[in-house]
This record gives structure tokens, sequence and C-alpha cells, in this order.
């Protein structure tokens, strides 16, 4: 069981939450991201984990022992990822969303295709349809002004 806790880190369990393991150390090499947003697991290989952090993308194979940055097409730390998901069938294929964009790539993060999605300053969740894994599920929510 894994357990990402915002400004605290990643966590994990290999006893039934008996106890608990703190994975962050390895975060730490990657400033922001402690601040975990959205995490998303590899089903076929439950050791991949990818994190979307104020850093940006984070991916562990390893079950956190182990930290490596995905490239994004904007620098790190200067774009608000609201989500990431990962194709069950095919994890090569991931996913992400900022306020205004969503992004794909077919090989893992090495590059992107970005569209525009059609409202700006939303926040959203993605969802990777496990039987049918080339629907997407993007919800949106627009937080209220300030």
């Amino acid at each position: 069981i894994y357990v990402a806790l915002k400004s605290k880190g990643f966590h994990k369990s290999e006893d039934a939450c008996a106890t608990w393991q703190d994975m962050s150390e390895g975060l730490k090499e990657f400033k922001g991201s402690l601040n975990i947003i959205s995490t998303s697991i590899d089903p076929a290989r439950p050791e991949t984990v990818i994190l979307a952090t104020k850093y940006g993308l984070v991916r562990t194979t390893d079950g956190g022992k182990t930290w490596e940055s995905i490239p994004l097409l904007s620098k790190d730390g200067k774009v608000k990822i609201s989500a990431v998901a990962v194709n069950p069938v095919d994890p090569q294929q991931l996913y992400y969303t900022t306020d205004t964009t969503f992004y794909r790539s077919s090989d893992a993060g090495k590059t992107w295709e970005a569209k525009p999605l059609p409202a700006t300053g939303v926040q959203t969740k993605l969802i990777v349809d496990p039987k049918k894994p080339e629907i997407l599920y993007l919800g949106v929510n627009r937080p209220p002004k300030k």
C-alpha cells in the first residue's frame, strides 16, 4: 500500500499497514517533490509509481527506493500539474494535466503532445478506463474565485 501525504512525502507498507516505510529520501533531490498532488501506479508493475508534484513529474520503478525526474515540455517547478495517469495496458502511455492543457506521451515521457483544455484556470482529475484504456475520463473543477 502506498500513501502520498501533501508536504510529508511518500510512504509504503508491505504488511497490511502494520508498519510504514518513508520512501521520501530520494524525492528530496527534486525541489518541491515532497508536495505531492497526484499519483498513478502501473497496475502491471506496482513498483512503478509516478508522482505529480510541485517540482513536476517524478517516477520510481523500485517502490520508492530511487526516483527519477520525467522531462516535461516546461521547466521543472514552473508548471502546476493537476493530475497524472498511466495507461494500465501500455505503461509507455502517460498523461498529465495542468489548469490549461492536457499532455500525452507514448514513450514513457521522452516526448509529449499538448492539447489545450476547453476551459482555463481549472483543476482536473484523470482516470484511464481499465477495460478500455483508449478511453480517458477527465474531471474538471473550477475553483471558486478569491
